[in-house]
């Protein structure tokens, strides 16, 4: 919806100037006279680019929108010079459907031409409103309804010798507030020339224009207000506390209250506890550090003769015009020690209310009593708990989850801990039961039937399995943890990747797998002949005990895998700052396994050592081309 209310602090300064201008004579050849040229000449408008200001008013008994006033330009005169029709005769039919004029007083709402036919249609011709145009030397023409109680009653015309893009917002700003005041000043100008025993009613009218500004004015003041809060609290939640004591010496010094406070309730929900207390400098409170003292509140949520538990119990606003309704009696016999302080008349306590959840009260403190406490404040500090309870709900939130997230690094270091501690305590036994039970099998304590050497063999697997899953754990944990460092050297890439291929063969072998390694310039690739994964499976098949279907099927032999060895051997390339990839065709087709690392230079060395320095549990780099 179109609003001709002022924006700013400084639009509204600039009003003013024009409604002492405007409205200091209620002539009303002088009041139009001032509309046209006061813009133009009390702000400099020319300067901005504007040249011809056109009030015309609607003539209801002839159904014709009139040319009341021009302004005094150059531009002006250099128009009607050329001008086929004299300005006053100028007349549009109410009911031109295409003239831009009686769309703008139909719709309610401003436009914007670059064609001065748009304004003169049908009394000018194409040409001769372009020549006129041509004449003033005008770009833009841009026409705001002048509205009185929900009616246009004329239409103001301001051309430009800029484009559009060119009017800033400041400026229309102005001119919306600008045509509101143009709108009054012609309908008092009308009422005192026609009805002049109405003076009365007019002094009225007058006296509202002026109460809109203030109210104006006060609607700024709370905007910029809630603006400077927003901007601390969205500055940094890492203080709750901070924030709060920011916020509220914001609120005192914005609205010059005695003092407004802030109290939450603790962890267990059984006391308010003061957060924050803002005391205006201007009190004076020269021997008493009532700041300190308010600063110490603690109320138990038993205390139910105390104001502000009874506004969380109640869930509303409470007030107050004693001070021990609220303040604890120790604290308050402190305060009595000190009259000459106590300019306290008022007390509001508004609960803070977020998510239907009551956290705590803001108590505001006024040196006026309650009927003298104007609506504007009173609805200024409803706005403000609600503000205020969001943003300090903001930062326990915060704070709730920094404190989560470090419970959860304690506890992922103590898994660490266990793990690895756990791990080292199973695989000194483990190692020994696999001692044992080769010997055993081998014979060593006697000769075995078959089914004994099964059922040892069994075991003798399934100790292996474990002690790998102990060793692949470790191996976790200390790569998770950040303790596992590389021990630098050169490698020759083929050699190794051909050297663990052998370990390899006998696996291999045993499962009817053939690997072969292509070398390429390329990065080597390692390729089996196995069952091959589905693209579905090669998502997850490097995360830790990334079993597949397949590969458990292929796997539940005795040598069964851990389900860790890819995630290990991706975690160690992506520390060397390399990539591992898989490719398979489909189910039935293989896979092929490739990983490329960087080519270190002696500059990339230094920093990697530097990086992870002398360790235990090292590495080996296995990067080539050093």
């Amino acid at each position: 919806m179109y609003s001709t209310a002022p924006r700013t602090k400084a639009t509204i300064e600039a009003l003013w100037r024009l409604e002492k201008i405007i409205l200091e004579t209620l002539d009303f050849k002088d009041v139009a006279t001032k509309i046209v040229n006061g813009l133009l000449k009390e702000l400099g408008y020319l300067d901005l680019g504007y040249r011809i200001i056109v009030l015309t008013l609607i003539d209801k008994e002839r159904n014709v929108l009139r040319r009341i006033a021009l302004s005094q330009t150059n531009e002006a005169e250099s128009a009607q010079n050329v001008s086929a029709i004299p300005f006053h005769q100028i007349e549009i039919p109410l009911d031109s459907k295409d003239n831009l004029l009686i769309k703008c007083i139909r719709d309610k709402r401003p436009y914007s031409t670059r064609n001065w036919v748009d304004l003169f249609a049908p009394i000018l011709t194409s040409d001769q409103a372009n020549s006129n145009q041509v004449a003033a030397g005008i770009k833009t023409s841009m026409v705001y309804p002048v509205i009185v109680h929900d009616e246009v009653i004329g239409v103001v015309i301001f051309s430009l010798n800029k484009l559009e893009g060119e009017v800033t917002d400041d400026e229309r700003d102005l001119i919306r507030g600008f045509t509101d005041i143009i709108g009054l000043a012609v309908q008092n100008a009308r009422l005192y020339g026609a009805l002049s025993e109405q003076a009365d009613k007019l002094k009225v009218i007058n006296t509202d224009i002026y109460k809109k500004n203030a109210q104006l004015a006060e609607v700024n003041r709370l905007l910029t207000l809630l603006r400077s809060i927003d901007e601390i609290v969205l500055s940094s939640v890492t203080d709750i506390k901070q924030n709060a004591q920011q916020v509220t010496r914001l609120v005192v010094t914005a609205t010059g209250v005695v003092a407004i406070g802030v109290l939450l309730f603790d962890d267990e929900k059984e006391n308010l506890k003061s957060l924050a207390f803002s005391v205006l400098g201007e009190i004076a409170f020269t021997q008493l550090p009532i700041g300190q003292l308010l600063d110490t509140i603690s109320v138990p949520i038993t205390d139910s003769n105390n104001l502000m538990i009874q506004s969380v119990m109640d869930r509303s606003n409470k007030i107050t015009t004693q001070l021990h309704d609220l303040i604890p009696a120790e604290i308050f016999e402190s305060l009595l020690h000190h009259p000459e302080a106590i300019s306290i008349k008022t007390c509001d306590v508004h609960p803070l209310i977020v998510r239907n959840e009551v956290i705590g009260v803001m108590v505001v403190m006024h040196n006026e009593l309650p009927d003298d406490i104007s609506s504007f404040k009173k609805d200024l500090m409803v706005r403000l708990s609600g503000v205020i309870g969001i943003a300090l709900d903001n930062g326990l939130l915060y704070h709730g989850v920094q404190k989560a997230n470090q419970r959860l690094k304690e506890l992922d270091r103590l898994k660490d801990d266990f793990v690895s501690v756990a791990s080292h305590e199973l695989r000194t036994p483990m190692t020994a039961i696999r001692s044992y039970l080769w010997m055993a099998i081998k014979g060593r304590g006697g000769e075995l039937t078959e089914k004994q050497k099964y059922y040892l063999g069994r075991a003798y697997t399934s100790t292996v399995r474990l002690i790998n899953l102990v060793n692949d754990m470790l191996n976790i944990s200390r790569i998770e943890s950040g303790r596992i460092s590389v021990n630098i050297q050169k490698v020759e890439l083929v050699d190794l990747v051909e050297s663990v291929l052998t370990e390899f063969k006998a696996r291999a072998d045993e499962l009817g797998l053939t690997i072969t390694l292509k070398k390429r310039t390329l990065p080597p690739v390692l390729a089996d002949t196995g069952t091959g994964i589905s693209e579905q499976d090669q998502q997850h098949l490097f995360q830790k005990f990334g079993f597949i279907g397949t590969s458990y099927k292929v796997n539940k032999s005795d040598s069964q895998g851990t389900g860790l060895g890819l995630y290990i051997s991706k975690s160690i390339v992506d520390i060397h700052k390399g990539t591992l990839t898989v490719y398979s065709e489909g189910m039935g087709k293989g896979s092929a396994f490739s990983f490329s690392l960087k080519i270190y230079n002696d500059q990339d060395f230094a920093q990697f050592q530097k990086e992870f320095g002398e360790q235990k549990n090292g590495l080996g780099v296995i990067h080539v081309d050093v």
